[in-house]
């Protein structure tokens, strides 16, 4: 029986070529893995340090150093926070990946924040009412400042509201009562016109009750003569 033929033994440049190649085949394919890496991937960690990967500029390694001085950043925020803290932030939810150091911080103070009441704010804003000598104007803007804590729908209509009962003025109330559909400009427009008449017919009413009073003391010192005191004296 013929001896089977022997296998040829690999020599030494085979070897390498076969290495060369194994070698060559593993740089393409992770040449190719960082190549679609740095086109694609795009890492916002927060409004302070975003940054993209391109093709030229920026390698795997930055990206991974970026990642990691924010992934210290956040537990160092932690650290400093204290273990009460490091508690009460375990039990919040959504807090983001190890690297979200922007979550974290939002969710700490999402959470430390005092909770307004706004039940509250508008009680407050319905007790406002227009003090003595304060232009409708002014009552006005002292009104939106309250009105910006009590999520209102429809911040004017409340307003508007709010002049017509609490202002001190009767004729406006009346005015704004007579008409159908008077927004808010038309009354503080109207307000506007009322104050200003107000105000001049006020300053005509101080003027002559000024010029009567002078009349009087003019009178009282040199009062005037009857008739027949002046026949007396002819």
């Amino acid at each position: 029986m013929p001896a089977a033929p022997k296998k040829k033994k690999a020599g030494k440049k085979d070897s390498k070529k076969s290495a060369e190649k194994k070698g060559l085949k593993g740089l393409q394919t992770i040449s190719a893995l960082l190549k679609s890496l740095r086109l694609q991937y795009e890492v916002k960690c927060n409004d302070e340090q975003s940054f993209v990967l391109p093709a030229v500029k920026n390698s795997i390694k930055e990206y991974e150093e970026k990642c990691e001085f924010l992934v210290k950043k956040r537990a160092l925020l932690l650290y400093q926070a204290g273990e009460a803290t490091q508690e009460i932030f375990d039990t919040l939810s959504e807090t983001g990946e190890d690297n979200d150091y922007k979550t974290a911080i939002e969710k700490l103070d999402e959470y430390f924040s005092p909770k307004k009441n706004v039940d509250y704010k508008i009680f407050q804003f319905r007790q406002a009412k227009q003090n003595a000598d304060e232009p409708t104007d002014q009552f006005a803007t002292r009104l939106r400042k309250l009105a910006a804590h009590c999520e209102f729908h429809d911040v004017d209509h409340e307003i508007k509201s709010a002049i017509i009962q609490n202002c001190r003025s009767k004729h406006l109330r009346r005015y704004a009562l007579r008409q159908d559909k008077v927004t808010l400009t038309e009354l503080l427009s109207k307000a506007r016109t009322l104050e200003n008449s107000e105000q001049q017919a006020k300053g005509i009413e101080e003027r002559l009750a000024s010029t009567n009073i002078q009349d009087e003391e003019a009178n009282f010192v040199n009062p005037p003569r009857s008739n027949g005191q002046q026949r007396r004296q002819q």
